[in-house]
């Protein structure tokens, strides 16, 4: 705000706003959308069939026995190439999470041999392992 329409100078405010002309011309605004989406999201909505049929039928069917896919391997690789199509375009921002494992006591070696291949990604998360165990063997 620059100040208050100088047409309105002859009238008494209690407070001493600076008086501007009124502006002539259009005016202009822009609207920047900004939304939060995780890569989960992302893999979810790619690996959820879509409906070839659009009629109403074929709609209630999905909703009412909804057909659930994996994630697979090549899905999560064409989902990081977006991804990172979109970061370097400067369309998205890479923002890392947090992920807390509680009881990492229960977790195999296969559990762990997984977390360190996820770990290794550029795009892995900051991981907090927390247990209430002293020490112990790794099953």
């Amino acid at each position: 705000r620059l100040g208050r329409c100088d047409v309105y100078a002859t009238e008494f405010d209690l407070e001493a706003d600076e008086f501007v002309p009124l502006p002539k011309g259009d005016v202009h605004k822009s609207k920047e959308v900004v939304q939060d989406v995780t890569l989960h999201d992302l893999d979810v909505a790619n690996a959820r069939p879509h409906g070839t049929g659009g009629n109403m039928t074929s709609l209630v069917g999905q909703l009412l026995k909804p057909k659930k896919t994996e994630i697979t391997e090549r899905l999560r690789q064409e989902v990081n190439t977006v991804v990172n199509d979109y970061i370097e375009q400067g369309i998205a921002e890479l923002m890392p999470g947090v992920l807390f494992i509680d009881e990492v006591h229960m977790l195999d070696i296969e559990c762990f041999t997984y977390l360190h291949r996820a770990l290794e990604s550029t795009i892995s998360p900051v991981v907090i392992l927390a247990t209430n165990r002293g020490q112990c063997k790794v099953r």
